[in-house]
């Protein structure tokens, strides 16, 4: 199955990076042009505190570089997130692949990737995440790449070159329909 990289992966067991957790979520753009079934998600990651994790979370975005239509910390009960698992990244970093399930089904669109975390001095524990991480940016950034970050009430874009940081998706896309056969319409 076909993946959806937003950078080459650089050297793992890095340590240092940029921080993910409840008040700093990393994301990045990514278009499917067909349906397609959505049954991995990963990136490039280091623990920090690892507790039950860090949330990784695909949300639906109006156009290729929009923003999420709504505040980080809604991400939990927006009708625009899709899909969302569970994440544990270990120390120091590894490229993590892990099984979404159950796999999505994504129409043709724009959508975000996002990997975010708790924030335990305000007990914000998005989709039972406690854990807070890395994202090494050692990695090298493919043409198109498009990045964005969250705070607890805004989302911002990321220049363009500025974060070379790993997230994958694995899409299967699914056969287009076939007409019916057989039918005689009058």
């Amino acid at each position: 199955m076909p993946l959806l990289e937003s950078a080459t992966l650089g050297p793992v067991g890095q340590v240092l990076g940029l921080t993910v957790w409840g008040q700093q979520f990393l994301g990045w753009r990514f278009s499917i042009s067909r349906a397609s079934r959505i049954t991995r998600v990963g990136g490039h990651l280091d623990a920090d505190f690892t507790g039950t994790g860090l949330f990784a979370a695909i949300i639906m975005l109006q156009a290729p570089n929009s923003l999420p239509s709504f505040a980080p910390h809604a991400i939990e009960s927006s009708p625009d997130t899709v899909a969302h698992t569970l994440i544990v990244p270990t120390s120091p970093s590894s490229d993590i692949l892990i099984p979404l399930s159950p796999p999505v089904v994504l129409e043709p669109g724009n959508y975000g990737f996002v990997f975010g975390g708790a924030d335990s001095a305000v007990a914000y524990f998005p989709f039972g995440a406690t854990g807070t991480g890395i994202m090494p940016n050692n990695n090298s950034d493919l043409p198109g790449s498009s990045y964005f970050f969250g705070d607890a009430f805004r989302w911002s874009d990321t220049p363009a070159g500025s974060n070379t940081i790993r997230f994958v998706v694995e899409v299967d896309p699914l056969p287009a329909p076939s007409a019916p056969t057989g039918l005689k319409v009058s």
